[in-house]
């Protein structure tokens, strides 16, 4: 089955609905960043001294996250309808965002331009891993982070996943994923080794429940008996990297980005 990544150009309308394919991808955010908050504040370093590159932003669901921590944001996304609907999002909400056109095998960035390179639910539908790997190494800047998540390939990624999120239950149109694009840790620490990128940490990403609890948890959102704080709270991180995994990388050199002055013009 191959990825139908045109699906986010006729669903581009639903990033901001409740309850749609979609939309509901906000239901991660809240792990990603409780991971995420904790590197940070690990090293010192803090949202408003960070240019981020959301890599795959889609309709902007987590560039609008990075910049209510206060991060100075660009996402960038090959579906130019998703981006319009970015784009009047990020008016409505009164934040400075900027978006792009452009492909993870080719980032329409100089060399060393962020601090953070955010690609989260990406990697797994690209079809040059190391291709884009290498692109997000080239415009981050030393000492600068590579944050993640991706979909592991496993059989229970297989089960739940596809037969079951996708196929069985329709959470997801089919074609949104293929388990052969799926990326084991070890298959992405590879890639990133290739490029010079060296991986810090790994942790599970999903809702922290036993497979039987999860498989309850699946059935009842789908049947409308579980709304969307429900989900929101059941997801963070887990030491379970069977289905979905995030971590980071660095690049060598400074371990601190510097403080820079924040944008004043908006850019959405």
């Amino acid at each position: 089955m191959a990825v139908d990544n045109q699906l986010y150009d006729r669903l581009a309308e639903t990033w901001w609905r409740p309850g749609s394919a979609l939309g509901g991808l906000d239901t991660l955010n809240p792990g990603r960043f409780a991971y995420l908050d904790r590197v940070l504040g690990a090293h010192g370093w803090r949202y408003d001294d960070l240019e981020v590159l959301d890599l795959g932003c889609g309709g902007g669901l987590m560039s609008e996250a990075y910049a209510r921590h206060g991060a100075r944001v660009t996402g960038v996304d090959p579906s130019s309808v998703s981006l319009e609907v970015a784009r009047a999002h990020a008016r409505e909400s009164g934040l400075s965002i900027r978006y792009a056109p452009g492909r993870g095998e080719a980032l329409p960035f100089p060399n060393a331009s962020f601090d953070l390179v955010s690609c989260c639910d990406v990697l797994e539908h690209v079809d040059d891993l190391d291709a884009v790997i290498r692109q997000i190494a080239r415009v981050l800047r030393p000492g600068g982070i590579f944050f993640f998540d991706t979909i592991n390939r496993t059989w229970l990624s297989w089960l739940f996943v596809i037969e079951v999120f996708q196929e069985w239950l329709r959470l997801v149109p089919p074609g949104t994923h293929d388990w052969n694009m799926f990326i084991t840790p070890g298959e992405l620490g590879v890639s990133l080794a290739r490029a010079r990128l060296a991986l810090v940490d790994l942790t599970g990403l999903g809702p922290r429940l036993d497979p039987l609890g999860l498989g309850r948890a699946l059935l009842h959102r789908a049947t409308g008996r579980m709304d969307h704080d429900d989900a929101l709270a059941l997801v963070g991180p887990t030491r379970f990297q069977s289905l979905l995994y995030m971590g980071w990388a660095t690049t060598a050199g400074r371990s601190r980005p510097k403080r820079r002055r924040r944008r004043t013009s908006p850019h959405c």
